[in-house]
């Protein structure tokens, strides 16, 4: 018996040691693991040579812009603007930039917003433009702008006169150029809050477009381009931009192929919490206003609609408004303005309207309020697509 129990008691021990050199052996290969992924993650976030020049050589259509009737700027033809003139003592707006304390020149500077359609519905990020006078052209340098910011998590791209960066979860784009005809500099900041939870890759990827947006803003020999369908938009924007179209799209193809009734609309919201584009199954007598309402803006007899309910799922009337409509891609782009007693137009804006047939249902797919004229191509483009393939996906050929 005593001979059994010490066998036992041994079989026991020798058990004992091979489940724990197992567990070893498998903890030392988790964590070797573990390592190995956080080195490849890291490896995927840098920014590549290749990488840059790819987002570089991307079509980018463009506009030159005349700031405060002095300097000319060349921003994307999507971008509207915004021009204040700052009091250097307003601390407000812009304090240092680099070694240049902007509150102690020697004259007001000028702070430019820029917007587009995903910086004004969804406030994705947030971009503007700096114009001071200096007549030393290399008072200000990156080295200087960079010990400003203090901590910074990762630098992703440095040039003399660009830098791309992480700092606390927001992604930022700095830029600066001399404007020696005025002796001014041009200084450009862009940032992705924290707050945005987007993937990494995509956030880089959005910082990179910017810094080429604003290494053209002062190319003023650029070649005129244009994007010619949405597959163009797609190849050429920021992922991150595509991508929250396309999730709103996707909950749209839902609604248009199973579950929108008649006389039903829906405006799926963005992550941000904004609308982007409204989708109506239109009722046969309400698709017909519509077109009537087309038909009175073309012969100018908008005032002299009545008798009918017009139907303000597809289009709010205001009849004292001027209305003007031109066919595009599909679309239609109903241009409105209200003007006050003395002539002034106080409200503006186009509505892109397209209409789409499926399985013999009628459905109206618009922009969710009146955007400014920089903004229609890019609805024109996504809405002909989708008017046509029910996706916003990609057909393969």
């Amino acid at each position: 018996m005593n001979l059994i129990n010490n066998l036992n008691f041994k079989n026991t021990i020798f058990l004992y040691s091979a489940l724990m050199c197992l567990f070893v052996s498998s903890c030392k290969r988790v964590v070797k693991a573990d390592d190995e992924a956080a080195v490849e993650s890291e490896n995927i976030e840098a920014v590549s040579k290749a990488q840059i020049q790819k987002v570089m050589a991307m079509k980018l259509p463009l506009k030159t812009v005349t700031i405060d009737k002095i300097y000319n700027l060349t921003i994307p033809q999507s971008a509207n603007f915004e021009v204040s003139k700052v009091e250097p003592n307003d601390e407000t707006k812009i304090g240092k930039i680099g070694n240049i304390d902007l509150t102690k020149l020697a004259e007001p500077y000028l702070y430019v917003t820029l917007n587009n359609t995903f910086t004004r519905h969804d406030e994705l990020y947030g971009e503007y433009v700096v114009i001071f006078k200096e007549n030393d052209a290399k008072k200000v340098s990156i080295k200087d702008i960079k010990e400003s910011y203090g901590d910074i998590n990762f630098v992703y791209f440095e040039d003399d006169n660009s830098l791309v960066f992480d700092q606390g979860d927001s992604f930022c784009t700095i830029h600066f150029d001399y404007d020696e005809a005025n002796k001014s500099y041009i200084f450009y900041r862009s940032e992705i809050s924290w707050s945005k939870k987007y993937p990494k890759k995509q956030k880089v990827d959005l910082c990179l477009h910017l810094l080429k947006q604003a290494k053209n803003l002062t190319n003023h020999s650029y070649t005129n381009t244009q994007f010619t369908s949405w597959d163009d938009y797609v190849q050429n924007i920021p992922v991150i931009e595509t991508e929250l179209v396309k999730g709103i799209f996707k909950k749209l193809e839902k609604e248009l192929k199973i579950f929108l009734e008649e006389d039903e609309k829906v405006s799926p919201r963005t992550p941000g919490n904004y609308t982007f584009v409204s989708l109506y199954h239109a009722t046969k007598p309400k698709e017909l206003n519509f077109y009537k309402f087309i038909d009175a803006v073309k012969t100018n007899q908008v005032g002299q609609i009545s008798g009918y309910d017009f139907g303000s799922e597809i289009y709010s009337l205001n009849r004292e408004a001027n209305y003007q409509v031109k066919q595009q891609e599909g679309s239609y782009l109903i241009d409105f303005s209200s003007k006050r007693y003395g002539g002034e137009i106080y409200k503006s804006g186009v509505t892109v309207i397209c209409p789409i047939n499926y399985k013999n249902k009628s459905f109206f797919i618009q922009t969710a309020d009146e955007i400014p004229q920089s903004d229609t191509d890019i609805y024109v483009k996504m809405f002909s697509y989708f008017s046509k393939n029910y996706t916003l996906d990609i057909k393969s050929n």
